[in-house]
């Protein structure tokens, strides 16, 4: 008696098991034939299509067969909770700082914590307690002390207005460089990896070279054309060139071209320049507001990187991914989002998912490229929000409107039947770091 009562309880759960896993089967028959229909859409400029079966059959769809999706909903409600009530705290902790008083913005670079510390340098324009030059300068310097942390060191290198000309605090601006600037260059060209090295040489060179004196602009040259000179500090030398509204002999097809194909292969992490001072750069992290990028191995690290993220952010993600069929009624001929090579479950609610690496960012091509070409792509980039809307995914759920900017729209250039970047075509668009994304109720 006591066998059979045993056997009975047992039923209902092979059940379940088995509704379960027949559930999971029908998902991975409906993703192959999905699969099958618009693999063409999956197919990124330059990659064979054997290479896109490859990675589908090797690594998308065994990652979708090991991944556990069926969490305890009271355990996904209660991260949902926890990621909102983060960012509803960090959001009150900025607005604190934005409106302290230039004293107490002092004591924060003393005796305040690194994340206060880094807030003041990403609002640092917008601060009601420095609202002169020579404050801002002030606390700027604070921020650049040898006795901080090399993550607030890197957050205030980062800041632009430290490369115009009222950044001199009453010294030359050599003088300014060589006290503040190159001992921290030194630390970075022991202690950092290359791509990290070499993105802070970008920051000091400037963002936009229009701002610069006409002597920079002719010093820049002279750096470009010795032959001495690395490979990645003379491309990010040639951006700057690049992207001077003055017209120069720099910005021709060849040009053009070189950097492209150097911004893809070579320097493609720079697109995450925004987002990597949260964490310890010497780790091989690269730290963001909702997750993390970590660098793959030697080899790799060009390629592909791998992001970690809470698992409601990433189902959405997934959703728009796995999805061609939205994106081909909106009569894009490939899938916008960035790609997913694979993924699999981490703890408390996290994922890890590996990713191909982009191009440039929407925001670079608009500064080399002629006004009508960055103009149809940023209307491509309304058309994919519009999409998303449409689909329930809300893409800044625990962020903000500030969390849709052009740094976060990647571009891969078509190629030529030869293989070679074809300019003359639209380059495609996709969407990345979807580290905030969560569903519309």
């Amino acid at each position: 008696m006591h066998l059979l009562i045993k056997k009975m309880k047992n039923i209902p759960k092979q059940n379940n098991n088995s509704q379960e896993q027949e559930g999971h089967l029908k998902e991975i028959e409906r993703l192959k034939n999905i699969f099958n229909l618009y693999k063409e859409m999956y197919q990124l400029p330059g990659m064979a299509m054997e290479d896109v079966e490859k990675i589908f059959m090797e690594k998308y769809l065994p990652s979708v067969k090991k991944f556990d999706n069926k969490i305890e909903e009271r355990e996904l409600e209660k991260i949902q909770e926890q990621n909102l009530a983060n960012a509803h705290r960090k959001k009150e902790l900025v607005a604190s700082i934005i409106e302290s008083s230039l004293q107490n913005l002092k004591s924060i670079m003393l005796k305040g914590d690194d994340l206060q510390k880094r807030i003041i340098a990403t609002n640092i324009d917008i601060l009601d307690g420095a609202p002169s030059v020579k404050d801002i300068l002030e606390l700027i310097e604070l921020g650049l002390d040898e006795n901080q942390s090399l993550s607030v060191r890197l957050a205030f290198l980062n800041i632009e207005t430290i490369l115009e000309e009222t950044v001199i605090f009453g010294k030359d601006a050599r003088e300014f460089v060589e006290e503040k600037i190159n001992p921290l260059l030194d630390i970075l060209e022991e202690e950092m990896s290359p791509y990290y090295y070499w993105q802070y040489i970008f920051i000091i060179l400037g963002r936009s070279i229009n701002e610069f004196k006409q002597e920079t602009v002719n010093s820049l040259k002279n750096i470009y054309n010795d032959r001495d000179t690395p490979k990645n500090l003379k491309m990010l030398i040639l951006r700057c060139l690049l992207v001077n509204k003055q017209k120069n002999s720099y910005q021709n097809e060849e040009n053009i071209k070189e950097y492209i194909s150097w911004y893809e292969n070579e320097f493609n992490f720079s697109l995450y320049q925004d987002q990597v001072f949260n964490v310890d750069l010497l780790k091989g992290e690269m730290g963001k507001d909702g997750g993390r990028l970590i660098l793959l191995g030697k080899g790799l690290e060009q390629k592909v990187v791998s992001r970690i993220m809470d698992i409601e952010a990433f189902q959405q993600w997934r959703k728009a991914y796995e999805n061609p069929e939205i994106w081909k009624e909106a009569d894009f001929d490939y899938v916008p989002v960035e790609p997913i090579l694979s993924f699999d479950n981490m703890k408390d609610g996290k994922v890890r998912a590996s990713v191909g690496v982009l191009g440039m960012t929407l925001s670079d091509y608009a500064r080399i490229f002629p006004e009508e070409k960055s103009k149809k792509l940023f209307q491509q980039a309304q058309e994919i929000r519009k999409i998303l809307e449409k689909i329930n995914i809300n893409y800044t759920k625990t962020h903000n409107e500030s969390h849709w900017h052009d740094n976060n729209f990647c571009l891969k250039f078509e190629r030529t039947p030869e293989g070679e970047i074809d300019l003359k075509k639209l380059p495609r668009l996709y969407l990345i770091d979807w580290d905030h994304a969560g569903q519309n109720k």
